[in-house]
């Protein structure tokens, strides 16, 4: 099985700290599943600049296939942030050269032949994913919180799998995770931070825990690593509830660190 991530790629920067890490849901995404012996590729682009050699360059460490992140001329993107209490504050976002990120024809056809997609509102692919489906790839969707957004329903018909980010489970999420699944979601997952996890194969809800740790070193990827987690699961076959537990080993393993991955 071969997945590949298209998406938004940036350094994000902690000026206060001054630090600085390659990232974008599909990096994080695409190292953190690599983790679990399923190879990826990554689909983006970055800057003919330092940041850009730093992204290509943990990517290419992580084993991940870079034949389509494109080197272009201009900026990486960059988020500048702040730390917190162990969690990340955004600040000014630039996107330099994601600005006017399209695919070509070349990223087209390369797409194609993977089996899985890994995406997001950021990867402006949403308006493909019928054609990439047809060609038999499936998809994986994060829609982060933004449930409510205007582009939702339209993308949702399209996607395989889906993750929701959410506070807690009550009856609003209940109600749309099985809304998702009845315009053909095989399983929909909401995560709700320190209080577990929720999937949902259109038969029945299953229920995931958190792994405690005793060390949170910043939060920034406990999304991302958990969806990698999880989906690794589902690329072995393993039952809903292991991958669930998948999600969390990996996403626990990641807080405990500086970078998502």
């Amino acid at each position: 099985m071969k997945v590949v991530a298209v998406g938004y790629s940036c350094m994000d920067v902690y000026d206060n700290l001054d630090k600085s890490y390659p990232t974008g849901n599909g990096v994080d995404f695409a190292i953190n599943i690599t983790k679990r012996g399923i190879p990826a590729a990554v689909v983006s682009a970055v800057g003919n600049d330092a940041y850009g050699e730093q992204v290509a360059e943990r990517l290419q460490k992580s084993g991940i296939d870079t034949t389509h992140l494109r080197v272009e001329k201009g900026s990486t993107a960059q988020i500048h942030m702040q730390l917190i209490d162990n969690d990340r504050v955004h600040g000014n976002a630039i996107d330099g050269v994601m600005a006017n990120y399209y695919l070509t024809e070349d990223d087209f056809d390369f797409i194609k032949q993977h089996d899985y997609i890994h995406t997001d509102y950021f990867g402006r692919i949403y308006g493909l994913l019928a054609q990439f489906r047809q060609a038999g790839c499936k998809v994986a969707f994060d829609f982060s919180t933004f449930l409510e957004d205007k582009d939702f329903e339209l993308i949702i018909p399209n996607v395989d799998y889906a993750l929701f980010s959410y506070s807690q489970r009550d009856s609003w999420i209940e109600d749309k995770m099985k809304r998702a699944c009845e315009q053909g979601v095989q399983i929909v997952v909401a995560t709700f931070g320190k209080f577990g996890s929720l999937a949902y194969d259109g038969k029945q809800f299953y229920e995931g825990s958190i792994i405690q740790v005793d060390n949170i070193v910043n939060t920034v990827g406990a999304g991302d690593s958990f969806f990698a987690g999880f989906m690794a699961g589902v690329l072995q076959g393993f039952p809903v509830e292991e991958c669930l537990q998948e999600g969390a080993k990996l996403s626990a393993e990641v807080i405990q660190k500086f970078e998502p991955y």
